[in-house]
C-alpha cells in the first residue's frame, strides 16, 4: 500500500510538471536572483479585473498607500515606495497627478540575466513605463539597450484586461556588482500615466537550460511518466532521484 501511495503521488506530480510552460519546468531556485509575487497585498484593483473604479461593485482600486514591505515577499531592501498604491495581490504606481515609482531590492547578476513582470494600464490612462537598472548595467527591450527602456503599455480595456496575460521580458547584461530595478510612469494632470505591476522576477541566464541526461549513476532511482521504477530510459520527462530530468 506505501509503494502504491508512492506512485500515485510521483505520478499525480508529473502530471502537473507536463502541464507547465517549459520555461518553468527550465527553472529552479538557483536560477532566480530576484522575486517578487506582492500575493500579501490584499487591496482592490489589478488581478481582481479592475482597473479603474466601479461604484456599482463597490470597487475602488489602488485606495491604500504601500508604505512599508512587511507584506511583501522581501521586507528588507526597497527603495522609497514613490506614490505606490495597494492592489489586489500587486500594485499600482503613480496617481491622477503625481508620478510613481518602486526600486527592488539589490541583487548580484553574474553577467547576464532576465528581467520578467506583468504590466498594465488604468483605463483611459496612455502609459509609458520606464524600466532602470539602479547600478552597472544595461537593459534590452526590442530595439531599445540602455540603463533605461521605455515600454508602451497598451490601452486597457474595463472587463476584457488581464495582468496575467500582459508579460514582459527585459534582458540585463553588462553588469557589474549588486543591482536593483526601478519602475517608474510620468504621471501629471493633462497625462494620466498610472500603470499596475506584478510578478517581477529575474532569472540568471547562465543556467536555464533543462538539465539532459548525460551518465546517470548504476543505482539512480529512475521512474517513468506513470510513476513506475525504470531501469533504462529513452527520450521523455523522468524522474531520477527525486528530480525532473529531460533526455
Amino acid at each position: 500500500m506505501k509503494n502504491l501511495y508512492v506512485m500515485k503521488n510521483l505520478a499525480i506530480a508529473l502530471a502537473v510538471a507536463l502541464a507547465m510552460p517549459t520555461v518553468v519546468l527550465a527553472q529552479n531556485e538557483s536560477n532566480v536572483l530576484f522575486y517578487e509575487s506582492f500575493n500579501g497585498l490584499n487591496g482592490q484593483g489589478g488581478n481582481d479585473g479592475y482597473f479603474d473604479n466601479d461604484e456599482t461593485a463597490g470597487v475602488e482600486v489602488g485606495a491604500e498607500d504601500l508604505l512599508s514591505a512587511e507584506n511583501l515577499d522581501n521586507t528588507e531592501g526597497w527603495g522609497d515606495f514613490v506614490k505606490v498604491a495597494i492592489c489586489n495581490k500587486c500594485v499600482r504606481i503613480a496617481t491622477k497627478k503625481n508620478n510613481g515609482s518602486i526600486t527592488t531590492p539589490a541583487f548580484a547578476v553574474n553577467g547576464h540575466a532576465t528581467l520578467s513582470f506583468n504590466a498594465a494600464a488604468q483605463v483611459a490612462d496612455v502609459v509609458t513605463l520606464y524600466v532602470e537598472v539602479v547600478g552597472e548595467g544595461k537593459l534590452t527591450y526590442q530595439d531599445q539597450t540602455d540603463r533605461q527602456i521605455a515600454i508602451n503599455l497598451p490601452m486597457s480595456e474595463a472587463g476584457v484586461t488581464s495582468l496575467a496575460a500582459q508579460p514582459y521580458s527585459v534582458k540585463i547584461s553588462e553588469t557589474s556588482g549588486d543591482i536593483s530595478i526601478k519602475f517608474s510612469t510620468i504621471s501629471s494632470s493633462d497625462s494620466k500615466q498610472r500603470a499596475y505591476l506584478d510578478e517581477i522576477k529575474v532569472v540568471d541566464d547562465t543556467n536555464t537550460a533543462i538539465t539532459t541526461l548525460s551518465a546517470e549513476k548504476k543505482d539512480a532511482q529512475i521512474y517513468d511518466i506513470l510513476g513506475r521504477k525504470v531501469n533504462a530510459t529513452g527520450k521523455g520527462l523522468y524522474i531520477i532521484d527525486g528530480k525532473k530530468i529531460v533526455k
